[in-house]
Formats: structure tokens, C-alpha cells, sequence
């Protein structure tokens, strides 16, 4: 199986148009948070955890809310201001190996689903 890497800055320019994965996913690679001074959110170094079907509550988890669809507020209210630090998923197949297309709400924020798996693996 390759190796899978976090990528060490954030990415820039616009994002490749999503595809769905082929094949069965083997292998999920979560990358650390890191703010804005190179530090993780929780102020020290925390290594890429990996996430494989073994572990089957939290892969089953993490699968789930990478599946879901944004949800979209139809009441035309403003979206709040909010910083929100960019999550990196990788997910290995057996096609390959592609950086999963997180899914958002209408203001752009993460689902809860996706924020709660992520949050559940970096313990």
C-alpha cells in the first residue's frame, strides 16, 4: 500500500472539481489542524493519525460523514462570521489515493458529522 503524506501547507487556487472514490476505501489519513502559527489547535505537535477498517466504530464514523450532503439554509438568513481552520482527510483505495472533498452547509462550514468524526480520531 503507498504511503500517504499530510501536506504541510494549506492548499491554494482552485480546488479540482470533486469525483467519487472508485473502489473500496482501505485506508483514511487525518491530518493535524494547524493554525495559522504552525502549531495544532491543541498547541502541540500531533502526528497524521490513521484510520483503517479495523477500527471499526470510528471508521464507520468517519465514512458516514464524508457521505453526507450539505445541508442548505433555505431561510435566506446571514450567515454568521466564524474562522474555521482547514480539516485534511486523505482516503487511500484501491484506485488510489485522493484528498476527500469535506462536506459544507450553506455558509461554508463543515457539517457536524464531519466535525464530529474528525474531532473523535484526533484523540
Amino acid at each position: 500500500m503507498p504511503t500517504l503524506e499530510c501536506p504541510h501547507t494549506s492548499p491554494t487556487g482552485t480546488p479540482a472539481r470533486p469525483i467519487l472514490i472508485p473502489g473500496i476505501v482501505t485506508q483514511y489519513l487525518v491530518c493535524p489542524t494547524v493554525a495559522l502559527n504552525g502549531v495544532t489547535i491543541h498547541g502541540h505537535s500531533v502526528a497524521p493519525r490513521v484510520l483503517i477498517p479495523g477500527n471499526a466504530a470510528l471508521f464507520a464514523a468517519m465514512t458516514h460523514a464524508l457521505g453526507e450532503h450539505g445541508l442548505v439554509d433555505e431561510s435566506g438568513s446571514a450567515c454568521p462570521a466564524s474562522g474555521q481552520i482547514p480539516i485534511v482527510i486523505l482516503v487511500h483505495a484501491g484506485s488510489g489515493a485522493y484528498r476527500a472533498d469535506l462536506p459544507t452547509g450553506a455558509c461554508g462550514s463543515y457539517v457536524k458529522a464531519v466535525v464530529d468524526a474528525f474531532r473523535a480520531v484526533e484523540k
